[in-house]
């Protein structure tokens, strides 16, 4: 007889995180809880269809995690959940959730803020310098008093428009910065 899966526990794979190298979790599974994958450091793959939320470091240290895609069907995103990770792009759902991509601790981050539901307007994205690469994506749509701090080693900001700032909307200590239709 089968058993439908639909949550697990946090730090379920702590025993065996050397061994965990493909997830794949039922669309019943909604929350990838906290510390889930941790450590898992050969993790390669994760495939997660009906996840909406990804819990506080829950694939920190996935070294061998090469690109995970976060849609706006994540609801809610855990502290440092990409800590180590190599590349992560998220669309985000709200502002919420853009503000913990930009703190997700992975490499490269790319965050599309396009589809946010709630507004992005009179906000600081403030990049750290442990991020190799950041890049803010818009697709068009005009913000309000937003100014993004990057310290990031390369950053890229794209098809942004910037308005109604009291300050200097860009400020960039990164090595290397791509303004890509933004005004």
């Amino acid at each position: 007889s089968a058993v439908k899966v639909t949550s697990f526990t946090d730090g379920m794979f702590a025993n065996v995180k050397d061994e965990v190298e493909v997830v794949i979790l039922p669309m019943y599974v909604t929350e990838i809880p906290d510390n889930a994958f941790a450590g898992c450091t050969n993790l390669k793959t994760v495939i997660a269809y009906g996840v909406t939320q990804i819990g506080d470091n829950a694939f920190a240290g996935c070294t061998s995690l090469e690109k995970f895609y976060v849609d706006n069907a994540i609801v809610s995103l855990g502290d440092n959940a990409f800590e180590g990770v190599k590349d992560v792009a998220i669309t985000a759902y709200d502002s919420s959730v853009a503000d913990a991509a930009v703190k997700c601790g992975a490499e490269r981050i790319t965050l599309n803020i396009s589809y946010i539901k709630d507004s992005f307007d009179n906000k600081t994205v403030d990049v750290p310098e442990s991020a190799n690469y950041f890049a803010l994506i818009g697709n068009g749509s005009t913000y309000n008093n937003v100014t993004v701090k990057s310290a990031a080693k390369e950053t890229m900001i794209s098809n942004m428009v910037f308005a109604n700032n009291k300050g200097t909307p860009i400020e960039l200590t990164s090595a290397k910065g791509i303004l890509a239709r933004t005004e």
